[in-house]
Order: C-alpha cells, then sequence, then structure tokens
C-alpha cells in the first residue's frame, strides 16, 4: 500500500489503490485555460511539478522545496515549451513550500486561484483534481478524486498520485481552486496527509 503525503498550501489527503483510478487519470478534466498555468521543474537531480499563483498582487510560481533542493539551476517550462525567467525563491518555514518570484518579463499565461479557506472551500464529497508531471516525463497527467475526510488542519482525498507529482496543485472543481500542494509518497497504507499552511496569507 502506498501513503502519499500531498503537502498542502492548505489541505491534505487519502489515496485510493491507483489500479482503480489508471481510467479516471486517463481523461482531460482541467480546462484549458487552467491547464496553461501548470508548469514542470526539472534540475539535475529531480523532476517535478508547479504553478502560477498571484499572490498579494504578484505572480509566482508555486512548488515543493524538495523539489529545488540540491536541483539548482533548475529550468522550469510552460505546457507550450516556453522557459520562465524568474528572480528569487522564498520557502515557507517548516513545511515543504516554496514560491519562486517570476520576472516582470515574461508574460504569464495563466494563474490558479489558490483558497484562503479550505474548510470554507470544500466539503465531504466536493470533486477534486492533482495535475502535474507523473513520473518525470514532462507530460501532465490528471487523477481525479474526492474528499472523504475533512478536518481544521486536513482534507483527505482519493486522487491517485505518482512519482513527478511533487508540487503539483490539489484543485477542486466546482471553481478550479488550489486546495493544496503535492508533496511525496510513503510506503504504507492509502493515506494522503497535508497541514494547512498559513503560507499565502503572510505579508
Amino acid at each position: 500500500m502506498v501513503c502519499r503525503l500531498t503537502f498542502v498550501l492548505l489541505a491534505a489527503a487519502i489515496s485510493s489503490p491507483t489500479s482503480g483510478l489508471a481510467q479516471e487519470a486517463a481523461q482531460q478534466v482541467l480546462p484549458e485555460e487552467y491547464r496553461r498555468a501548470i508548469v514542470t521543474v526539472s534540475g539535475k537531480q529531480a523532476d517535478g511539478t508547479g504553478f502560477f499563483a498571484t499572490i498579494q498582487g504578484k505572480t509566482f510560481v508555486v512548488t515543493n522545496l524538495h523539489v529545488l533542493e540540491d536541483n539548482l539551476p533548475c529550468v522550469i517550462e510552460t505546457l507550450d515549451g516556453g522557459t520562465v525567467v524568474w528572480d528569487e525563491i522564498f520557502g515557507a518555514i517548516a513545511h515543504d513550500l516554496a514560491i519562486i518570484s517570476v520576472s516582470e518579463t515574461f508574460a504569464v499565461p495563466a494563474a490558479l486561484r489558490v483558497s484562503e479557506n479550505v474548510v470554507a472551500d470544500c466539503e465531504l464529497g466536493t470533486q477534486l483534481l492533482i495535475v502535474g508531471n507523473s513520473k518525470g516525463r514532462g507530460a501532465l497527467l490528471e487523477s481525479v478524486g474526492e474528499v472523504v475526510g475533512l478536518g481544521p488542519r486536513v482534507v483527505e482525498h482519493t486522487c491517485a498520485t505518482f512519482g513527478g507529482n511533487s508540487g503539483s496543485p490539489m484543485i477542486e472543481t466546482r471553481n478550479w481552486t488550489v486546495l493544496g500542494l503535492h508533496t511525496l509518497a510513503i510506503r504504507g497504507d492509502y493515506s494522503n496527509w497535508a497541514e494547512k499552511d498559513a503560507f499565502i496569507k503572510r505579508s
């Protein structure tokens, strides 16, 4: 069994067996306008995922710190193969979360909205989508599921996740709002965990 940690900006997860979700993961769900906000992050040591988000009026790429650790310099690319021009990296204390400021000279194709209140933005049964650079091959794979557990610090879900999904956004499909950030997979039971994090709201 596999326990997947979905470290979130604001939420968390329980994963079902991947075999039961393989067919669901094959069908595109995320509208094209939002798919353009997903990026791949590639370095000498590892590959992962990220996404554009507007935070306090400035555009950032959001991803995991562990995707960047010992992996710089890295290349961030959009779906059409464009290389993202970025300036600085900021890391959250005690959380596997990084935001990378995007240069004002770079034309950002799209940005995702990040939830400021996960409890208000989802409930049991809320449909979810995790999309990212699965297995680090540079192609986006979408995995669908739903919220099966909701608390003040975690949200549990049934989306399957794979290697290369580190940094993938966990998106609710009603308003296409990011609830969390996928972090890693651990051998164990089918559980995804993610702590609520106020990083996005910090000044």
